[in-house]
Formats: C-alpha cells, structure tokens, sequence
C-alpha cells in the first residue's frame, strides 16, 4: 500500500480530517478551493482503489448527528471520496446485484452536493440512514 493509500483509508475510517487528507496528499492532488467548493485538477495517486463499504458512509452520518463533525465535513468529505481516483465501490460477486451498491453511492453524492440536493438537515440525514438501513440490514 502506498503513501496515499495509507490516507485515503485514514480518511475513510475516520482517522484523520479531510483537510489534514488533503494536507498529506499535497504532492499527489492538485486541487483548488472555490467558494466552499473542492475541485481536482489533477489526481493521479493510486497504485490500487481504496473500497468503500456502507458502514463508512453510515458511520460518518452517524457521527454528523451525534454532533461529533459539522455537515460542513461531512459534505467536504463525501466530496473527496467522491473526486479523488483511487476509492471505489466494492466489487460484485455472485451474490449481489450488479446494482447493489448503488444507494451507497447516491447517498454519498447527495452529501457532496447539498447546494444541489439540499441542506444536511438531521431529518436529512436520518432520511439517508434509513436508506442505507434499508438496502444493508447489517448497518448499526
């Protein structure tokens, strides 16, 4: 696993910030700020994907609601696990549907884009915990 690897998964178990992600990747991300709004201008960081599984996305929610992070985190979060090559869903096996994880990743998406697909309010975000429950009963 390379350096980036390494913080990516810090990341994305909730290890580190977003920031101090970016912070770390310096040397491998090129990216601008704008008006709250994160953008790639280049990413070439991975030797191997990073999976992202839906206990991360519902843990990170949950920790939002527990008010351990502000939707403002959460948001730049979502949007870097979104942006930057290197996370991906897992792969499908002979068990699931080709489409299995996709409300895991709408959910993500919909966190990225609040000014799209409105506010993180607690009701907001409850409603995406119950989606997320809904499709991976395991989640808690």
């Amino acid at each position: 696993m390379n350096h980036a690897s390494r913080i990516l998964n810090l990341l994305l178990d909730a290890r580190i910030t977003s920031e101090e992600a970016l912070n770390r990747l310096q040397e491998e991300v090129v990216f601008t700020i704008e008006n709250g709004e994160l953008n790639i201008i280049q990413n070439q960081i991975l030797d191997e994907p990073v999976i992202v599984f839906p206990h991360h996305v519902f843990s990170r929610i949950k920790s939002c609601i527990e008010g351990l992070m502000d939707t403002s985190e959460l948001t730049y979060w979502a949007n870097l696990v979104t942006t930057l090559d290197g996370y991906e869903r897992p792969p499908s096996d002979s068990k699931q549907p080709d489409d299995y994880y996709d409300v895991m990743w709408h959910v993500l998406q919909c966190l990225s884009t609040p000014s799209i697909d409105g506010e993180l309010t607690d009701t907001q975000l409850n409603q995406y915990l119950s989606e997320l429950k809904q499709q991976y009963v395991d989640l808690e």
